[in-house]
């Protein structure tokens, strides 16, 4: 799990899962044939819900480049593909401002969630209502 967390926060945009069907019916995430640990479906795609898409820590969720939150304001660092918001005290950051640690938005882009499917169709059915209950509206099916 802690995987996953790490890649959203780093700002990937494209997740495969590797989804089997697993005991009472819940679908589980591994690498057939690796030595993976099994995990449930539904605890990967909330980790993608809970870190793919807001800033966490003393931010504002939703936050972007630039944009005001609670902590202050959000902005670039080095590295483009992570956010780190800043308060407007001055201090260690390059603009002048001081960061508030542990607080980041991963990108402003979507999610691509590419399932490799290795399940009956009843579990496939279960799969769905995961995917609607946790991601809700932020489920795009095109």
């Amino acid at each position: 799990e802690l995987m996953y967390r790490h890649a959203l926060l780093s700002g990937v945009r494209c997740i495969e899962i590797d989804v089997f069907g697993g005991p009472n019916g819940e679908p589980q995430v591994y690498h057939k044939f690796t030595p993976t640990s099994r995990i449930s479906f539904r605890s990967v795609i909330q980790m993608i819900n809970d870190f793919a898409f807001a800033c966490r820590g003393g931010c504002s969720a939703g936050c972007s480049g630039g944009r005001s939150g609670a902590a202050g304001s959000c902005k670039r660092t080095v590295r483009s593909d992570v956010m780190h918001c800043c308060s407007v005290r001055g201090g260690s950051g390059d603009d002048g401002r001081e960061c508030v640690g542990g607080c980041e938005c991963a990108s402003d882009f979507p999610v691509i969630i590419s399932i490799e499917n290795h399940c009956p169709i009843a579990m496939q059915e279960r799969m769905v209502r995961i995917l609607k209950s946790v991601l809700g509206d932020r489920l795009y099916v095109g």
